[in-house]
């Protein structure tokens, strides 16, 4: 009995003792722990700082936008007060001097209109005719006008001008208040002197003492090249390009030094003066003569100095449908011997002056013979007779 007494009291003392060995082993841990930890917080920075208290945030809202009725209710900041505003003065019909007195009164600027004076119908010469800005415009202080003067009344260029000699047009126009001035333009088949042109043309209005340029009619006065020598294909291409016609009619005859076929002579000559667009008439040759009897026959046209109207000569075949001239001429007079083939022919001569009886027209029948020299006469009776041409032929010996 006593003895499992003892032994009960033993093990109850025996865990005691483990119970307080285990406190004391906790006890340790926790000083070891909270010394480890008090180490970590000195190695960082020292003591460990403590967080500051957190302070409630307000939520700030944006003040909303001024009503427009707000914006409205506001007043603008005081502003400049612009110069009164200004009427341009009226200066249509005004002389110069005048309006710009005016435009000085009112505080402006005169300016001229850079196209220059006008004609007017009404308004003296050297006043206004327009003016911009307008009368009674507003325009600002100190504002420029520009105006544009009168030439006085327009002058109206006559017609009638083309066709008349320069002298006569110049002096016409001299009498209506214009001036005139001269430029010859070459021109063919037109008397020379006439005026064909005329600018600013007819009915034009312009001011008085204008110029209008008289455009007068002048022929063009040509050099004929020397084709002495020349083929005869060659010769015609020489005349065209230097200005002139080469005549249908070629004279053809035998020359003792120049080839055949090769140019002798022409006429007019070469190296004179010619109209531009003129006829030159080509003088071939035939070579020397083969035998002493003459092949052709030779015909001698004369013609009086006209004195009331050129004449113009045509010869032709009478065979020939389409009357194609062998040879013409428009002349006031002279003498020309051309060789011809043996045969029948017709000279045919004409005149249109005014104081002859009309229109003449007369030809006369000739007939080369070979080796034989055959006379054509033409001739007009005193000028302003009223005669009709005469003419006659002559046949000589070779």
């Amino acid at each position: 009995m006593a003895s499992a007494r003892r032994t009960r009291s033993g093990n109850g003392r025996r865990q005691t003792l483990l119970g307080a060995l285990l406190v004391v082993v906790l006890l340790g841990i926790a000083v070891l722990l909270a010394t480890q930890h008090s180490d970590r917080g000195a190695a960082v920075g020292g003591t460990t700082p403590e967080p500051p208290p957190r302070v409630p945030v307000e939520e700030v809202t944006p003040p909303e936008p001024p009503a427009e009725e707000e914006k409205a209710d506001e007043e603008p900041p005081p502003a400049e007060e612009p110069a009164p505003d200004a009427q341009a003065p009226r200066l249509i019909g005004v002389s110069v001097e005048e309006a710009k007195r005016l435009l000085d009164q009112a505080g402006m600027k005169y300016r001229e209109d850079p196209r220059g004076a006008a004609p007017h119908r009404s308004i003296p010469r050297g006043s206004v005719i327009w003016q911009n800005p307008g009368p009674s415009e507003i325009v600002s202080p100190g504002a420029t006008v520009t105006v544009r003067l009168s030439l006085g009344p327009p002058v109206e260029v006559p017609m009638g001008m083309e066709g008349r000699q320069y002298e006569e047009a110049r002096a016409e126009l001299e009498r209506l208040g214009l001036r005139a001035t001269r430029r010859d333009e070459h021109r063919t088949g037109v008397r020379p002197g006439t005026v064909v042109r005329l600018q600013p043309s007819h009915g034009s209005e312009v001011a008085a003492g204008s110029t209008v340029t008289l455009y007068v009619a002048q022929p063009l006065a040509l050099v004929v090249p020397n084709v002495i020598g020349m083929s005869e294909a060659e010769a015609r291409r020489a005349l065209e390009a230097a200005g002139f016609q080469v005549a249908d009619f070629v004279n053809r005859r035998h020359h003792g030094q120049i080839p055949a076929g090769m140019v002798t002579n022409t006429d007019p000559a070469p190296e004179t003066a010619a109209e531009g667009g003129s006829a030159v008439m080509l003088a071939v040759s035939l070579g020397p003569d083969p035998a002493p009897i003459a092949h052709t026959g030779r015909l001698v046209v004369q013609a009086a100095d006209a004195r009331a109207g050129d004449l113009h000569f045509c010869l032709y075949r009478p065979d020939d449908a389409d009357f194609e001239p062998l040879w013409s001429r428009l002349t006031p007079g002279g003498e020309w011997h051309l060789e011809l083939p043996p045969g029948e022919y017709h000279l045919a001569a004409y005149t249109s002056h005014a104081e002859t009886a009309g229109p003449a027209q007369w030809q006369r029948s000739v007939a080369i013979r070979a080796g034989k020299t055959t006379k054509a006469v033409f001739g007009l009776g005193a000028a302003g007779s009223g005669r009709r041409p005469q003419s006659g032929t002559e046949r000589q010996g070779g």
